[in-house]
């Protein structure tokens, strides 16, 4: 996700060097193209933050099923830290290309106002990374990164 939002300027200045409308990149001003990364790296961590009713406050709150699913992945790693310093030291890579929404991928644009949802060509600020229960492995497009050497090198 960009720290900041394009302004106009920075839409007008970008637009025709992505090759997408003003209208398209105003919709998708804090998201990236796959030509922005050759890689994203992400860790597991901030799926389990809720935002508090009362103050607004982003906290760390796994749900039961969160907690199970961490316990669980947890122990094929043999991992003795907190949940939460494990949740965020599990790191995934993938190839930006995988992850961006595009024609039969199976990623969605969550952007109320995009007019190609399944089509868009631009990288979700939350990607998903989905594990199977009972496995360590991602079930597509994520690597864990201490499994990534081969993945970096088909990018040399």
């Amino acid at each position: 996700m960009r720290s900041r939002t394009l302004g106009e300027a920075k839409v007008k200045q970008l637009a025709p060097v992505y090759g997408v409308s003003e209208d398209v990149l105003k919709i998708h001003n804090d998201q990236y193209l796959p030509t922005d990364f050759s890689v994203i790296i992400t860790s597991i961590g901030n799926a389990f933050y809720e935002t508090e009713k009362s103050s607004g406050i982003f906290v760390w709150s796994p749900t039961k099923k969160g907690e199970e699913f961490l316990l669980r992945l947890q122990s094929i790693y043999v991992n003795s830290d907190s949940l939460k310093d494990f949740a965020f030291s599990r790191m995934y890579v993938s190839r930006a290309y995988d992850i961006a929404i595009r024609n039969n991928n199976g990623v969605t644009c969550t952007r109320r106002k995009c007019n190609d949802k399944t089509n868009c060509g631009f990288i979700p600020n939350y990607p998903v990374v989905v594990i199977p229960d009972g496995t360590k492995y991602p079930a597509s497009r994520w690597i864990p990164i201490e499994e990534s050497s081969s993945l970096f090198e088909s990018l040399i």
